[in-house]
């Protein structure tokens, strides 16, 4: 394996210059307060971006130091765990989406365009309701909850007229009013 630590932008650049596909992946700390708490660099509002490592061909990965609290942001002995660590993660990254791409290419052609233009961007947007709530409105949602009940209760008059009131029962999932339609 051919993992390092880069730091000159030039170096960098001549590496990922005109290489593609590029794998990354970033190294995160905790910040200060919660330096303590179990779990803390895997959350964004805790933690801050300590690096970067890049990887564009398997088995070969580089690491960009950029904001470590302990030691320098340079190659030094004890960044050795970090840097391997790093390298391991990109270069694992860029060997899984060469695996991945040929099973799809050779067993689900179609699947790659679900996946890339459906499944990616839903999944980016679900994560982002996920974590910052949904924002609703509910004094709108309740106005439309009375205007579907009323244009319920309106086809409901129009199918009585049709079938001479002889409509079936609501079920018990449906409640008493027939509609489906709860208030709270």
């Amino acid at each position: 394996m051919n993992y390092r630590i880069l730091t000159d932008l030039s170096e960098i650049q001549k590496e990922l210059s005109g290489t593609e596909p590029v794998a990354f992946d970033f190294e995160t700390a905790p910040d200060d307060p919660y330096r303590m708490e179990p779990r803390a660099a895997l959350d964004p509002h805790r933690s801050h971006i300590a690096g970067c490592s890049f990887s564009t061909k398997e088995g070969d990965a580089f690491y960009v130091p950029v904001a470590h609290r302990a030691g320098r942001n340079t190659p030094d002995p004890d960044a050795w765990g970090t840097t391997r660590h790093a390298c391991a993660d990109s270069d694992y990254t860029l060997r899984l989406y060469y695996k991945f791409n040929a099973w799809f290419d050779r067993y689900l052609p179609r699947h790659r365009w679900i996946v890339e233009h459906l499944e990616s961007p839903t999944a980016v947007y679900v994560g982002m309701m996920k974590y910052n709530g949904i924002l609703m409105d509910r004094p709108l949602m309740e106005s439309k909850q009375e205007i579907c009940e009323e244009k319920i209760a309106e086809y409901r008059k129009k199918i009585d007229a049709m079938t001479d009131g002889s409509r079936l029962a609501p079920t018990p999932a449906q409640g008493p009013s027939g509609t489906g339609c709860t208030s709270r």
